[in-house]
């Protein structure tokens, strides 16, 4: 007599999936990178209409708050939001760098305080804080002399990241003290030739507040965020990013899953 219950069908075997395609960065940074020069010349240009717009009138008045409200050398204004979330963002990434190198079995502690040092940038770039090393100069005249102080820690602080750095990709390295100098050519060079030309004018208030300053202001901050910008761009590209999908079944497909690796191609799961 034949058998005729069905058969119990078997589970069918998952079907890998290919990784979905690799998420750009330079996209993301080219949008950053519109953004500051768009920020910068608006700064300069409000610079600009708030001397030729004197007065108390509506206009005048309007012209005065966006000129602060864009000013690159002013906190908690619109360019110094942007600073402190590129340097953010950085340092977003340099964690994501620790975190591939400690789960594929690599060196994160480099990576890690890179991460630290742009997260402290950050918050420098909130609140100020190196221009508190003004106080220490005796006859403080000027948050300009900050210089004094920080221009020997800043030389520090960057032999010791080329000392963690030394233990990093070699092509990401490049790339980062390239965009070390760029930033340090803002930071520390420009602002010191902004510092001999104003504390050398009889009147520092108009010096400060004239269309030069608003202008030297500008490439200073704008060489500092480039310097930020080209660091995010090379952190990026090493960092290989993937919306990976999951294995596909018969039934229902899991979710995608990120998954990010090392530019060298090879993926982690």
């Amino acid at each position: 007599m034949a058998h005729t219950g069905a058969r119990p069908d078997r589970p069918t075997p998952p079907v890998p999936t290919a990784p979905g395609p690799a998420v750009d960065g330079r996209a993301l940074v080219s949008l950053l990178a519109v953004i500051a020069a768009v920020l910068v010349v608006a700064s300069v240009a409000f610079a600009g209409l708030d001397d030729a717009v004197p007065g108390n009138s509506i206009g005048a008045r309007l012209v005065h708050a966006l000129h602060r409200f864009t000013f690159t050398d002013r906190e908690g204004n619109l360019w110094s939001w942007f600073s402190v979330l590129s340097l953010a963002l950085l340092a977003v990434v340099f964690a994501g760098h620790a975190f591939v190198q400690r789960r594929t079995g690599g060196k994160p502690l480099p990576y890690a305080a890179l991460g630290l040092v742009a997260l402290y940038l950050s918050l420098d770039e909130d609140v100020s804080l190196h221009e508190k090393l003004a106080g220490l100069v005796p006859e403080h005249r000027s948050t300009f002399q900050w210089l004094v102080y920080g221009l020997p820690v800043a030389l520090v602080a960057g032999l010791v990241v080329l000392w963690l750095a030394r233990r990093i990709d070699r092509s990401l390295r490049r790339r980062l003290i390239v965009a070390g100098v760029v930033y340090l050519l803002g930071a520390a060079v420009t602002e010191s030739i902004e510092a001999v030309v104003v504390l050398a004018q009889p009147s520092r208030t108009e010096a400060l507040a004239s269309f030069w300053y608003a202008l030297s202001a500008g490439v200073e901050e704008g060489l500092e965020v480039a310097g930020v910008l080209l660091a995010i761009r090379a952190a990026l590209l090493a960092l290989q990013v993937r919306i990976a999908p999951a294995e596909a079944t018969s039934g229902a497909s899991a979710p995608a899953a990120p998954d990010v690796s090392p530019s060298t191609g090879a993926q982690t799961r």
